[in-house]
């Protein structure tokens, strides 16, 4: 029942996105060498990005949580969760200190965390999110956390060089390649550490331009860091310029 609850949300979120994301990309993120069989040092053959295309899409599947039941549409379809399962590991970590009474703490998961009430000082948990820079960590900028959740999703960490280009470990499954426009990582906060974590996905999928636009649309707190040249660039959505960056 948990399972299916958490494929039904995903879905929602895939649908709400328009597809940017989609836990059924995993065969593709594999073909790109990110995937459990390994890396690969040069971009697959076109013909079999397109056919695995073929088996990828969140309209090929669909739930039925009253059973509980999931079905596919195709079965070389697979499920991926592994952009929404660590989000919402921390939601159910949290949910569990509730029951208990807890109200300050902070809980990580792969770098997907969710705060409630004070740190050991007695104020707001400050959460460092990194600069998007390959081969090194700095603390691009510090939010301060109060009950909410947040997650970011990037392309530094895992990429592979071929013939002078970067291939990010982002699939975009609407065309089957990764991700080619200058985001390099998108921060979300919401109250939800599963929302979090695919919308950051989703947003990074979609890129400044329109990412910014659902961001806008749908009011979420989402930071863009871009690349320009040899320096990163912040553009960031309403909401998130009003909560979460101090004057």
């Amino acid at each position: 029942a948990n399972l299916c609850a958490v494929i039904e949300d995903a879905q929602a979120l895939s649908r709400s996105s328009g597809g940017a994301f989609d836990v059924t990309v995993g065969p593709l993120v594999g073909l790109w060498g990110f995937g459990p069989d390994g890396s690969i040092s040069a971009p697959p053959d076109a013909e079999r990005i397109e056919e695995l295309m073929q088996a990828v899409g969140n309209d090929k599947l669909h739930t039925d949580c009253s059973r509980p039941a999931v079905r596919k549409d195709d079965g070389r379809l697979k499920v991926d969760l592994s952009a929404y399962a660590k989000g919402y590991g921390v939601d159910q970590v949290s949910g569990l200190l509730d029951s208990y009474g807890i109200g300050d703490y902070l809980v990580e998961i792969g770098g997907e965390v969710r705060a409630r009430g004070s740190n050991g000082r007695n104020v707001s948990w400050s959460i460092g999110i990194e600069a998007p820079q390959r081969g090194s960590r700095s603390v691009a900028r510090v939010v301060r956390l109060h009950d909410a959740a947040m997650a970011t999703s990037g392309d530094y960490r895992t990429y592979f060089e071929s013939a002078g280009s970067f291939y990010s470990h982002t699939i975009d499954p609407r065309t089957g390649y990764p991700i080619s426009h200058n985001a390099a990582a998108v921060t979300v906060v919401a109250d939800t550490t599963a929302f979090a974590d695919g919308m950051a996905t989703a947003l990074l999928v979609l890129g400044p331009d329109e990412g910014l636009k659902l961001a806008e649309q749908q009011d979420i707190a989402a930071l863009f860091q871009l690349r320009l040249d040899n320096a990163i660039d912040e553009r960031m959505s309403a909401r998130f310029a009003r909560e979460l960056v101090e004057e």
